[in-house]
């Protein structure tokens, strides 16, 4: 048993033809003479900014982990939030307090003299069933239970508040992985046996009956 994964997204192609990700917009950045290339939301409080939804297999663990940059302008403070939605039927899965938002709020009280870029990784994993919990940076952040079937989840960014300049949040790596059975495996190899050994037998017999078939006509030309 082991995580497969089915679900990885870098930048490089938003950035390099300026288009955005859902409602992300495409963003190169030098951290620490690093080249990142990222998309996500620097500005004013601006309402929520979606990516686009993801699809996974249901009823399976999955855990998605999402690599980002917590950035503030020199001089600025504010709050910003990444969190996670998760879509069941169309529609938002939502906790026993009526949430459909879960993730984590990063806040700057103090102005800093040059730009900041924060470096986290947000870690979110889904037992199959109803149950989510939640890590910064390895640390658990929460945990809770949604409605369900979930079928689909999506990335959400927020600014909350900015002031003297923009703060924002650029991610520069998402990934999702299932948990893959080995009894899955089996199952799936099973029913390949089963499948080739069809096969088989449907050419053998009809060969053995081509083969009869001629028989039966070389018998049939020295009769005549």
């Amino acid at each position: 048993m082991w995580w497969v994964t089915f679900f990885r997204k870098t930048f490089e192609k938003e950035v390099a033809n300026s288009i955005n990700w859902g409602d992300l917009a495409p963003q190169q950045v030098t951290v620490d003479d690093t080249v990142y290339n990222t998309v996500g939301y620097v500005g004013s409080p601006a309402g929520q900014k979606l990516a686009p939804k993801i699809e996974f297999p249901c009823g399976k663990k999955i855990r998605i982990k999402v690599g980002y940059f917590f950035y503030a302008d020199a001089n600025a403070t504010g709050s910003v939030a990444l969190y996670i939605v998760f879509y069941k039927n169309g529609d938002t899965a939502r906790d026993p307090d009526g949430n459909d938002l879960h993730g984590v709020v990063h806040s700057l009280g103090s102005a800093q003299t040059s730009a900041l870029y924060e470096r986290h990784e947000l870690l979110l994993e889904y037992d199959g069933v109803n149950k989510i919990t939640w890590y910064l940076d390895g640390n658990q952040a929460g945990e809770t239970t949604l409605e369900e079937p979930l079928v689909s989840f999506a990335v959400v960014l927020e600014t909350k508040e900015a002031t003297n300049g923009d703060v924002g949040i650029l991610l520069y790596e998402v990934t999702a992985d299932y948990w893959y059975e080995e009894l899955e495996n089996m199952f799936y190899m099973m029913l390949y046996t089963v499948f080739i050994t069809i096969i088989i037998v449907v050419i053998i017999y009809a060969v053995k009956g081509a083969i009869q078939g001629a028989r039966e006509e070389v018998v049939e030309e020295q009769a005549t």
